[in-house]
């Protein structure tokens, strides 16, 4: 997996949201990646898919950090680790 991009919007609620959009190398938006979230201090995870433009998200996760990993057939994975999610006070 040549790019996984994973912006971190902020809340008015203890939660937020991880999301982004998976492309390769040539730039070309990937269909079907695996996406997972797992909360480091928690260890409670959720998965989803990228849809047909490379987008995927994971709306309100509650307040922490995340390590975000994608895996796809073919491909290497690609983690990344301490996303923080935050709230607003």
């Amino acid at each position: 997996l040549g790019l996984l991009h994973t912006p971190v919007a902020k809340a008015q609620t203890p939660s937020g949201e991880i999301a982004g959009t998976v492309r390769d190398s040539t730039d070309a938006v990937m269909v079907g990646v695996e996406i997972t979230v797992v909360n480091r201090s928690t260890g409670v995870s959720r998965a989803a898919r990228t849809n047909e433009v490379g987008f995927y998200s994971f709306p309100t996760l509650p307040a922490g950090t995340y390590e975000v990993n994608a895996q796809q057939s073919g491909f290497r994975r690609a983690s990344f680790s301490n996303i923080a999610v935050t709230a607003l006070s």
